[in-house]
Formats: structure tokens, C-alpha cells, sequence
């Protein structure tokens, strides 16, 4: 994609029919007079408070450990969704659900442990007992079942001849408890084997299981190393997963139960400080460590359901004032879910993705929820989950939407608006409507934003939630950045990337779109989008 150039003259040079049709509209009859181009005090004053250290604490709290990725299904999209409530409560608006909720519900497939599942250890005695979710939880494509058997540590249970690297070698692992630690020997250091920054695919949970299974074990004990990590708990990311039983790549799952465990399962399992020196020895050495763990048993249950579990959009409105337009609105979007943890433990944490969006729909929150800031049309502010799932939160509102569709006059969503060129900004659907390239013109000069806004990106048009309000036939932007960036789905997607200015500016030049949209009196026209 391609930034939009930066001023007229240079647009008609170049013969942008876009901005040429905004120029020819410019001089004809029943565009606003001067006079009417000017925002209502309350809302100017507002605008110039959005500030880069309130956009830099919202991205902060959507890309920490906390939120782990915000998976669509998992605790981390649940502490955001809590985080979006509250500060949109403290900004003044109001929930749009049911009730005054702020929650808009929808269900998606969901895979997950059961609730008398466990994993116990036997020594002499009771066997001390620990449950799913906090002490361990079954990996994404665990089998289901009931084990009683020896234990054999197994190192980082890896088995590559490439390498000639076996952890299983002089062990006897068949119908065993097999622990193994998460990653790979030497990690984030150079050295003859397992060499470079960047894990192998052996220090993956897939490759660990596989090699167990095939040596016979009858359930596998996941760890992570603790001489690389602070964080020793059970994985957020695994399960409860959105999804149903599949296999990446077609590739088959596990036939044994697979769970990863926290440090205190670790801990009571080994002996105090045992697995962190084992590893020690392991990577010092560059030999694999296995070892038969004697006088212990370890019993487990493991049974992986498949429901339909309850997430939400979160919804807040600011309700207009005018009689005769109050029961029209404009919906402002931004999906607040990401891509999770992978099987490595590692957090995509999705800055720009959309952090951005969602920071910059708060602050637009925050910029109209002052009870002072009054609008002619009822305004719904968006944030969508299951948007990397396939539009899921998108798709159960226009199915089921809160108004009825032939209300909605104009739908905004932003997705990626805080990278590339720091003045730069695409709004895919602009060249198909002369009244949104003429409000947008005018929106820039409103917000007085340093930004230049193209018309490109319909290369992504379908790839966000503006496509399921298109598809009822409602007007759409879809505002983002003109260039997908090489940090797009992947770990590096980070904080200290975004360009904070850049979403503050967005936020000004929709928020002045909106204001725009709710005081005009025809709604804007959009054709010849051929999708």
C-alpha cells in the first residue's frame, strides 16, 4: 500500500481521481459553510487533551505478561476486556448490552480441561494433590487420560541425530511418567550445538511429546527451565483454547496426556532446586542428564472437553441529543484480541496489532464521554474479540446487532494504526464514497491532525471487522497503516515499535469524522466496492 502525498496540488498533478472528486465536491452546492466547520468547544478541548502517555499505558497493560497475548478464549482476553470496562466507565459512557452492560456476549468452540482432572504425587502417605489451571494445565492437543507410573526425567526431552542429541539414551522411558524441560540446551547463546538466538524447532512441546511417545511413555510432564525464566508457572496460552481437536498441519496428536506444570509441582516432584541444578549440569556439560526419579510414582487424570464458551465484545455508547436523529448511529471499531502463546511460551503481544486500535479507540472514549461533548446521533464504540479467529466478534454483532441495521449510518473500525510512516494513514472504503473522502477532508482540517490520509488498502478490506458491516450494507472505513510491517503475526510485533504520536492523531481525525457524521443530514453513500 501506499501513503496518501501531502497536499492537493501534488494530488492533482499525479491525477488521483480520489482527491480530485473531493476538490470538484468542494465547490458544489449544500457543502458546509465555513461557518459550520468548526468543533463544538467542549469537544476541541478534549481532543487536545489525547495524549501519547495515556495511548503508551493502554498499550503497556494490552501487551503485558498479564494479558499473555489476549487469546480469544483465555484468561488474558479476559483481564483486557476488564481493563476496557473500567476505563470506559471512568470516561463517562455507558454500557450498550442489555441492561447498561458493557459486554455484548457470543460463544465460540472452546477446548478445555475437566475440573476433577489432576496430578498427584506418591510418595509414602496421602499423595499430594494439584488441579488444573494453577498448578498445571493439559497442552493444546493433549489426548485425554488416566496414568499411574514411574517417573524418568528426560532432560529437554529431545531427540535429534542431527544434533546428536538424545535424551532418552540409557533410560528405559516405556510406560513411564516422562518429565522434560521447555526449550533447548544453551538458550540465547552461541556454542557448537543448538548455536544462535533463535530456538530450534526441538525446543518445541510438539517435538518434546513426539519423541516420548514414540519411546513408549505413557504421559509426558512439561517444565519450563528455570535458569532462563521468571516465569514458572503453568503456561497461559495452552488450554482452555479456542478451537476444536485439530492438529496443525495435519499432523497427528498425541496419543498420551501432555500437561505442563508449574515450578511447585517441580519442586515437590524432584526436590527443592533439583531441576534448575540438572539443568545446569546439562548445559555446562553439553550432555544430555536423563535420569530414573526413585522412590516417587505420579498419578494424573487428564479429560479434554470440547464446549462452547461464552466471550464478548465490549460495547460503550454516547447517546445523542437530537430527537430527530438520536436513534441513528455511528459505530467506531477496534478488535481488542491477539494471537496468544505459542508453543514455546512465548507471547504475541500484539502491539500494533491491535493495540494500537484499541488504545486509540479508548481514547476516543475518553475524548467524547465528557458530559459536556454532546452529539445529534447515538455513537457505539466497538471492541471486538475474535477478530484472528475469522471476524467471530464482528460476524455476532451484525448477526444479531444491538439496533437494527438500517439505524447504523456509517461504521469506522481502526486495525494497525501505529506503525510505518509516522504521518501516514490508509482508509480503505474512501474511494467508493465522495461524502466520506469530503467529511474526511474535512475532518483532517477540524482535528488539525499531521497526518495524510490515502485511499488505499482494499487488499485488506476483507481482513477486518468493518467487512461484516459492509456486508449488511452499511458505509465502512477500515483506517490502517499503508504498509503490513515484517513484525505482522509475530513475536517481535512489540511496544517500543509503535510511533504513539501516530495513533494520538488518528484518534483527533475519527473523532472529528464522528462528530461530522453525526451532524450531517444525509448519511453518506458507498459504491462500487466489488468484493
Amino acid at each position: 500500500m501506499r501513503g496518501a502525498p501531502r497536499n492537493l496540488k501534488t494530488l492533482l498533478a499525479r491525477g488521483a481521481p480520489l482527491l480530485l472528486a473531493v476538490a470538484l465536491a468542494a465547490g458544489l452546492a449544500g457543502l458546509a459553510r465555513a461557518g459550520e466547520d468548526v468543533l463544538p468547544a467542549p469537544l476541541k478541548a478534549r481532543l487536545e487533551q489525547i495524549k501519547v502517555e495515556s495511548l503508551k499505558k493502554h498499550v503497556g497493560f494490552l501487551t503485558s505478561e498479564e494479558c499473555a497475548g489476549r487469546d480469544t478464549g483465555q484468561e488474558g482476553l479476559t483481564k483486557a476486556r476488564d481493563y476496557l470496562v473500567e476505563h470506559h466507565t471512568k470516561y463517562g459512557l455507558v454500557g450498550a448490552g442489555e441492561g447498561g452492560s458493557f459486554l455484548y456476549d457470543f460463544e465460540v468452540p472452546t477446548r478445555t480441561w475437566s475440573d476433577d482432572d489432576y496430578v498427584a504425587i506418591v510418595r509414602t502417605g496421602e499423595p499430594e494433590v494439584f488441579l488444573p489451571g494453577d498448578d498445571f494445565v493439559p497442552v493444546r492437543n493433549s489426548a485425554s487420560g488416566k496414568v499411574d507410573g514411574d517417573v524418568v526425567f528426560a532432560g529437554y526431552g529431545i531427540a535429534d541425530a542431527e544434533e546428536s542429541w538424545d535424551d532418552f539414551k540409557g533410560v528405559d522411558v516405556k510406560d513411564k511418567v516422562v518429565a522434560v524441560l521447555l526449550h533447548e540446551p544453551r538458550e540465547n547463546k552461541d556454542g557448537a550445538r543448538f548455536d544462535g538466538k533463535a530456538w530450534t524447532k526441538e525446543g518445541a512441546i510438539t517435538r518434546k511429546w513426539a519423541a516420548a511417545q514414540e519411546k513408549g511413555a505413557a504421559a509426558v510432564l512439561v517444565f519450563t527451565d528455570p535458569d532462563n525464566h521468571k516465569e514458572l508457572g503453568a503456561l497461559r496460552g495452552e488450554l482452555p483454547r479456542y478451537g476444536e481437536q485439530r492438529n496443525p498441519g495435519g499432523r497427528p496428536g498425541p496419543k498420551i496426556p501432555v500437561v505442563h506444570c508449574s515450578a511447585a509441582i517441580g519442586e515437590k516432584l524432584f526436590g527443592a532446586g533439583k531441576l534448575l541444578e540438572w539443568q545446569r549440569a546439562i548445559d555446562a556439560s553439553l550432555k544430555p542428564g536423563p535420569r530414573k526419579v526413585d522412590g516417587v510414582r505420579v498419578r494424573l487424570k487428564v479429560e479434554v472437553r470440547e464446549l462452547q464458551a461464552k466471550v464478548q465484545d465490549v460495547v460503550a455508547c454516547k447517546r445523542g441529543d437530537d430527537p430527530k436523529f438520536a436513534d441513528e448511529w455511528i459505530v467506531v471499531g477496534a478488535h481488542y484480541d491477539h494471537l496468544g502463546v505459542d508453543e514455546y511460551g512465548r507471547i504475541y503481544r500484539g502491539a500494533d496489532d491491535n493495540g494500537s486500535g484499541t488504545s486509540c479507540l479508548l481514547a476516543i472514549g475518553e475524548a467524547i464521554g465528557d458530559s459536556a461533548v454532546k452529539f445529534k446521533r447515538s455513537i457505539l464504540l466497538i471492541h471486538f474479540a475474535g477478530e484472528e479467529k475469522g471476524l467471530l466478534g464482528a460476524a455476532a454483532f451484525c448477526k444479531k446487532p444491538l439496533m437494527p441495521a438500517d439505524k447504523i449510518v456509517a461504521m469506522v473500525n481502526m486495525d494497525m494504526v501505529g506503525r510505518g510512516r509516522p504521518h501516514d494513514i490508509d482508509a480503505a472504503g474512501l474511494k467508493y464514497s465522495d461524502e466520506f473522502a469530503q467529511l474526511t477532508r474535512r475532518a483532517l482540517k477540524l482535528s488539525r491532525a499531521k497526518l495524510a490520509v490515502g485511499d488505499g488498502g482494499m487488499q485488506y478490506f476483507e481482513r477486518s471487522d468493518q467487512y461484516e458491516f459492509y456486508r449488511l450494507g452499511i458505509p465502512v472505513l477500515f483506517f490502517m497503516e499503508p504498509k503490513e510491517h515484517e513484525d505482522y503475526h509475530r513475536v517481535t510485533d512489540t511496544m517500543d515499535k509503535i510511533v504513539f504520536p501516530k495513533i494520538a492523531e488518528t484518534a483527533r481525525v475519527v473523532t472529528g469524522l464522528v462528530h461530522l457524521l453525526s451532524e450531517v443530514e444525509k448519511r453518506p453513500k458507498q459504491e462500487g466496492i466489488n468484493r
